[in-house]
């Protein structure tokens, strides 16, 4: 997981060639680009826009995936993301393929980072996330998430 300011993605970009093309389609974004998918390489490298609440609960699962990497970015309102590591963990869904997606119950000791404009964060396959979480009260949020395929040509 890389948790960091917009403003220093340059730095991680020099091993990770993709993620130069995701800072420039970050630098894209406006207030008026609607929700929804965009493509940048088709499967290989897409960018979903989303708006939603935040939610307050805690019993949510935690998600990780194999197919892509997750950078994420909050274009407005804040929201916490709780991350785990290890594997040290109950399943609650098997592995989707369709959803790339499996899901855990929370488990009993993580950590929590607070994404909000002008941050990101990279999530790998190996770090399970859960995103969606309110600070205190729940909050109208609009996220970028662009996904990486682990297996881009």
């Amino acid at each position: 997981m890389i948790y960091d300011l917009i403003g220093n993605v340059k730095c991680y970009s020099k091993g990770f060639q993709q993620l130069s093309k995701a800072a420039a389609f970050i630098r894209k974004i406006g207030s008026s680009t609607k929700d929804g998918r965009y493509d940048i390489y088709g499967d290989d490298m897409y960018a979903i826009i989303s708006s939603y609440q935040t939610k307050r609960d805690d019993l949510s699962p935690f998600e990780a995936h194999r197919k892509y990497i997750d950078v994420q970015c909050m274009l407005k309102g804040m929201e916490r993301i709780d991350v785990m590591q290890g594997a040290d963990f109950r399943i609650k869904e098997r592995y989707s393929g369709k959803k790339d997606a499996l899901f855990i119950y929370p488990p009993e000791h993580y950590s929590s980072i607070i994404l909000s404009p002008g941050y990101f964060a990279i999530f790998y396959p190996h770090d399970f996330h859960r995103p969606g979480r309110s600070m205190a009260l729940p909050d109208e949020v609009r996220k970028l998430v662009i996904k990486i395929s682990v297996n881009r040509k």
